[in-house]
């Protein structure tokens, strides 16, 4: 089964909209820069609908958590519709900009989307 069938008839899913993100980056990628500029970007986690609830979704957020302290830099992530207080409380930081934002995005009218920081544990 092609994952898009899954989230049909979603629009995220549209076979015509794949590369939506792609065409929106150029807007909104400025925000990797600084000291976001080098940074571990956790894209595409997701888990089933019926496996759901069994903390699945967390230990893939912690794999790449554990990443990211090994190599003490950033981690950064896109969250979804309705799941910013998932990522809060998997540790990340700091919510800053939106891969909505820019002037023509084609994500504008999307609803979610806020990007999330976890920062490094430092040892001064």
């Amino acid at each position: 089964m092609e994952i898009h069938a899954w989230g049909w008839p979603s629009r995220a899913s549209d076979l015509k909209e794949e590369d939506i993100v792609g065409r929106a980056y150029p807007l909104f990628q400025t925000i990797w820069s600084g000291k976001r500029a080098e940074s571990w970007y956790l894209e595409g986690l997701a888990v089933r609908p019926d496996f759901q609830g069994r903390k699945l979704g967390r230990k893939l957020v912690q794999w790449g958590l554990e990443q990211v302290e090994a190599e003490v830099i950033c981690a950064s992530m896109v969250s979804a519709l309705g799941k910013d207080e998932f990522y809060t409380k998997c540790g990340f930081d700091e919510q800053y900009g939106s891969a909505r934002q820019g002037d023509g995005n084609h994500l504008a009218d999307i609803e979610g989307a806020n990007m999330f920081w976890k920062w490094p544990r430092t040892n001064s």
